[in-house]
């Protein structure tokens, strides 16, 4: 059972994940940035917990959350009331995609050092 969960809930928070990121890009009124560092965190975390399941489910995560990001902001009618600034959503765009990489990236230089940490050991 727990085979089927996990692509599930990978899928569902990538959804959730994509949703909120870009919903929140948008930032507030006066510091638009801000929604840009929301929306990093949100994804950020995201990606970090579901790479916690596997690589597996931290890939259907990140294929899942851009093609939500995507669709949300490039085809209609969606793009007619989520686009707040062009400049931040394609700054977004290129950070939803790159950023559910950065915990993969950590993790496999966690794993990396920890491993040469126990043969400098042995």
């Amino acid at each position: 059972m727990r085979r089927f969960r996990t692509p599930v809930l990978a899928l569902l928070l990538g959804a959730v994940a994509g949703l909120l990121g870009v919903v929140a890009h948008g930032g507030f009124v006066d510091w638009p940035w801000t929604g840009l560092v929301l929306a990093a965190v949100v994804v950020t975390s995201g990606a970090w917990l579901v790479r916690g399941y596997g690589r597996g489910a931290w890939g259907l995560f990140w294929l899942d959350e851009a093609f939500v990001t995507i669709w949300l902001l490039f085809f209609p009618p969606a793009n007619d009331w989520v686009v707040v600034s062009q400049v931040y959503s394609s700054i977004w765009v290129v950070l939803a995609l790159v950023l559910p990489v950065v915990p993969d990236v950590v993790a496999r230089r966690r794993e990396d050092r920890a491993a040469r940490s126990e043969q400098a050991d042995a």
